[in-house]
């Protein structure tokens, strides 16, 4: 084994089932290179492709003189945190699937691509500490002001333009207003894609087979733990995925639901809003 420092151990969307390891570009200036980075990388005969780095080595099991040297490092810092290359490299032992392509699906379509992409903004809207104070039945003469005083008062978080639209009309005179009075601020904050509602439906009664399968498996919440859920179309199956979704929640946790076929995604959003009175982040491939 030959000693070779500043080795760049990364993964590749192949189907070969390891790392390769290259020596740094010709015209690297970062310090350290970061576990997550997106790197560009000589792979086959006269080709080039975009890998993340898993580690930085001291060693290699290539002799130094037939090592390539990596084209670039893309990022400044890493494309994947660490909490989701953990998860995901977990993924690709547990489903014996290639480290490289689980690693890269876990990026946007651009970012595979060696592109970057640009976050859009979105406008959220929110009571300020003064507005805080105002209890909107004290503005009889503006009642416009008043309905969207109270519908900020349900959303302490703030409040983004779909649902005031969907749920103020003609909101935008009376926003105006309540911000030159102070009572109202704007301010943007990074879209991920999310979808939030103000509705929230009750849940449904469960049968004997409904509620066995919830108790069973919450459980086991908070530990790994695969269950499998047998029954046919129209059978209940979701009610239990719902109100195990609640438990979680109400511990301050995520949920993150694979849908087999993009094509049922909406009306799972319908579902999922009318239920539960929380963000919700869609990814898949048809998204631009």
């Amino acid at each position: 084994m030959q000693k070779q420092s500043n080795i760049l151990r990364i993964a590749v969307p192949s189907p070969l089932y390891r790392v390769f390891d290259y020596l740094l570009p010709s015209e690297f200036t970062q310090l350290t290179p970061l576990p997550g980075m997106r790197i560009k990388v000589p792979f086959g005969r006269g080709k080039s492709t975009i890998g993340l780095l898993i580690e930085l080595a001291n060693q290699s099991d290539i002799e130094p003189a037939r090592l390539k040297r990596a084209y670039k490092i893309i990022d400044s810092e890493p494309a994947l945190p660490e909490e989701i290359m953990q998860l995901v490299s977990w993924a690709s032992t547990y489903y014996h699937y290639p480290l490289g392509e689980a690693l890269m699906t876990a990026l946007p379509v651009l970012l595979r691509k060696g592109q970057t992409t640009q976050h859009v903004g979105i406008q959220i809207w929110q009571l300020t500490a003064e507005g805080k104070q105002i209890n909107p039945n004290d503005l009889t003469r503006a009642p416009r002001q008043a309905a969207i005083m109270a519908l900020l008062q349900t959303h302490p978080d703030g409040i983004r333009k779909e649902q005031l639209q969907q749920e103020a009309g003609n909101w935008r005179p009376a926003m105006r207003a309540l911000i030159e009075k102070g009572w109202v601020d704007s301010f943007e904050q990074r879209d991920i894609g999310t979808v939030s509602t103000t509705q929230s439906h009750e849940k449904l009664e469960l049968n004997s087979d409904q509620a066995k399968a919830v108790q069973n498996v919450g459980k086991a919440l908070g530990t790994f733990s695969p269950f499998l859920l047998h029954g046919v179309t129209g059978s209940g199956k979701t009610e239990v995925y719902l109100q195990l979704i609640e438990q979680i929640l109400e511990q301050g946790k995520q949920a993150l639901i694979l849908v087999p076929e993009i094509g049922l995604t909406p009306q799972l959003i319908q579902r999922f809003q009318s239920r539960f009175p929380v963000p919700l982040a869609i990814l898949h491939s048809g998204l631009t």
